[in-house]
């Protein structure tokens, strides 16, 4: 079982602490919906609202280290799945309020370029169990003619300084992800339900 006191990601990356600190425009709606956390969620409250959202009382959530959330209490998160390496070097997932999930970025450093360009955890397709997908109307890349893409200049200014070079549209960050040979996330997360 693991406990806050043997995780080994005590400090929050750079370029999470950047998506922590920035402010979002949520434009009535049709800005980005996402709500950050001054710091990590202690592993003990993503134990709690993680065994209820799969109703398996076993599951400590330890996996996921969420850092903000959108208007429904959907949950974006590193999603720590690839051993050994840092926080920084994880996934980042939405884990919705209604058993929805999706892959955002294949690290932080990607979805700090998601999101800078104005983009928000429910601008992607978003999968439910037994593989429904649903999400925008149109094809990722095309947003909804009267969402509000607005990109944010703190947040660029901070990923052209803690990742040069990695700059793609969004969608290509979202396809990239899906290309890296990362584990089902819906597969993962039906795996933990009861």
């Amino acid at each position: 079982m693991t406990d806050e006191t043997t995780l080994t990601h005590p400090r929050t990356p750079p370029a999470l602490r950047a998506l922590m600190d920035a402010e979002y425009d949520y434009a009535d709606g049709y800005g980005v919906d996402f709500e950050p956390y001054p710091e990590l969620e202690p592993v003990a409250e993503t134990a709690s609202w993680f065994r209820s959202w799969t109703g398996n009382p076993d599951v400590m959530g330890e996996q996921l280290r969420p850092f903000g959330q959108d208007g429904s209490g959907g949950y974006v998160c590193s999603w720590v799945v690839r051993e050994g390496r840092e926080l920084a070097d994880q996934p980042v997932v939405f884990i919705g309020s209604e058993g929805e999930v999706a892959l955002l970025a294949a690290d932080a450093a990607d979805a700090l370029w998601f999101f800078a360009q104005g983009w928000g955890p429910l601008d992607v397709p978003l999968t439910y169990a037994g593989g429904l997908q649903l999400g925008p109307a149109a094809p990722l890349g095309e947003l909804d003619e009267e969402r509000v893409v607005r990109p944010v200049p703190e947040l660029l200014e901070a990923a052209e300084r803690l990742a040069p070079g990695r700059r793609r549209a969004p969608a290509r960050i979202v396809a990239d992800a899906e290309a890296a040979g990362l584990p089902d996330l819906r597969a993962w997360v039906d795996g933990l339900c009861r």
